[in-house]
C-alpha cells in the first residue's frame, strides 16, 4: 500500500502442465506447489498475485513473496515492448491463509475481473498511441515536400490517411462506450476483449500505413515510428492472444449470454 513494492501477475501455467498450480491445507497456512510461466512484470516483483487452486475450497488468488523458500525464479525475459517478465517455480511454499484475497474459491472471478480492467487498459494504451501515429503522421503529410506542395497533397495518399483516421476514431469511439458501461456498472467482459482485439490490431495497422507513408526514413530503428510500433506489437499477444479472444467473444456471447456487443 506504501507503493515501495512491484507485483506480479501469476495466471498461467506452463504448456503441457498436467496439474494447475494448487496448494493443500495444513493448519493456518496453505502449502503450494506449481508453476507459473508468464508472470506479467514478475522478474523485478517481490511479490505474486497468483492464481492457486486450494484443495477442496477451490480457485483463490494468493499473495506469495519471492523471496520465500521455495519460491524460485526459472527465467526471466524481455519482451519487445521492454517489459521485463519472469516464469516460477514453486515447491512446498508456506504462506498464511491471510494472504488469500477475498475468499477462497473466488480466485477466478477476481483474476477475470483483474485481466478485464487490464484489457481495457492496454485498449486504452493502443489508442492513444494511434492518436500520436495520427498526429505525427498529419504534421509529416502537411509538410511541403521537394516540389513545394504538401506531402499529403495527392489523392492515394489521402485515401491512405483516411482509412487511418477511420480505424483510430473507431476504437477510441469503442473504448470510451465501454469505459461508460463499466462506470454505469455493467458487465463488459465481452466489450473488453473485443475492444482490445480492435485497437491493438488498429495500432498495428495505423503504425504499418504511417511508415509505409513517410518512407525510407521511417525504417531506421530509431526512428519513433518503429519505436512505437514494436512497443505496441505485444498488445496483441498480451492478456489473450487475439485469435483466442474471438473464440471467447463468441462463447461468452452464445453459450454464456454475457455483454451486450
Amino acid at each position: 500500500l506504501a507503493g515501495d513494492k512491484r507485483g506480479g501477475f501469476a495466471f498461467t501455467e506452463p504448456a503441457g502442465t498436467a496439474r494447475p498450480t494448487w496448494a493443500r491445507v495444513e493448519g493456518d497456512e496453505i502449502v503450494i506447489n506449481g508453476a507459473k510461466s508468464y508472470v506479467t512484470r514478475g522478474a523485478d516483483a517481490d511479490f505474486l498475485n497468483a492464481l492457486v487452486e486450494i484443495d477442496g475450497e477451490g480457485p483463490s488468488m494468493v499473495v506469495i513473496d519471492t523471496t520465500a523458500p521455495g519460491v524460485s525464479m526459472a527465467r526471466r525475459f524481455t519482451t519487445i515492448d521492454g517489459h521485463q517478465h519472469a516464469g516460477f517455480e514453486l515447491r512446498e511454499v508456506r504462506v498464511p491463509r491471510t494472504n488469500i484475497i477475498g475468499r477462497a474459491g473466488e480466485g477466478t472471478n477476481r483474476a477475470m475481473r483483474e485481466i478485464t480492467a487490464t484489457r481495457l487498459a492496454i485498449a486504452a494504451l493502443c489508442v492513444g498511441s494511434t492518436r500520436w501515429i495520427l498526429d505525427y503522421a498529419t504534421a509529416y503529410l502537411t509538410a511541403p515536400g521537394r516540389g513545394g506542395a504538401p506531402r499529403g497533397a495527392g489523392e492515394r495518399i489521402r485515401l491512405r490517411f483516411g482509412d487511418m483516421t477511420i480505424k483510430a476514431f473507431a476504437a477510441r469511439s469503442m473504448l470510451y462506450r465501454t469505459a461508460r458501461l463499466e462506470d454505469a456498472g455493467e458487465n463488459v467482459i465481452n466489450e473488453a476483449i473485443a475492444c482490445k482485439v480492435f485497437a491493438s490490431e488498429t495500432v498495428g495497422e495505423v503504425a504499418d500505413a504511417a511508415i509505409q507513408l513517410v518512407g525510407g526514413d521511417a525504417l531506421i530503428v530509431d526512428h519513433p515510428l518503429v519505436q512505437v510500433a514494436n512497443r505496441m506489437r505485444s498488445s496483441r499477444l498480451a492478456e489473450g492472444e487475439s485469435d483466442t479472444l474471438r473464440v471467447n467473444i463468441a462463447r461468452g456471447r452464445l453459450d454464456l449470454g454475457k455483454g451486450r456487443v
